[in-house]
């Protein structure tokens, strides 16, 4: 977690899960989002995630790409 400015709250994390029966075999996450406090009550915040499989099931993918955005309210201090 890194303070950007005096609003701007940048996160990130990196995790890697191997397969103890097959070491071949892994899964991987990487997120990393920003939150920006608009005023005391209103927050804004982005995130981009991607997930990583060495063996995804038939006929799916092996990466996962999500990008998301919203509006985060604070009821009470």
């Amino acid at each position: 977690m890194h303070k950007l400015g005096k609003s701007t709250v940048l996160n990130e994390s990196l995790a890697f899960f191997p397969d103890l029966n097959d070491l071949g075999e892994y899964r991987g996450t990487f997120n990393f989002g920003t939150t920006t406090k608009m005023n005391t009550w209103l927050g804004w915040q982005n995130s981009f995630s991607d997930i990583y499989v060495t063996n995804p099931p038939l006929g799916k993918k092996q990466n996962d790409i999500l990008l998301t955005t919203g509006l985060s309210v604070t009821f009470g201090q």
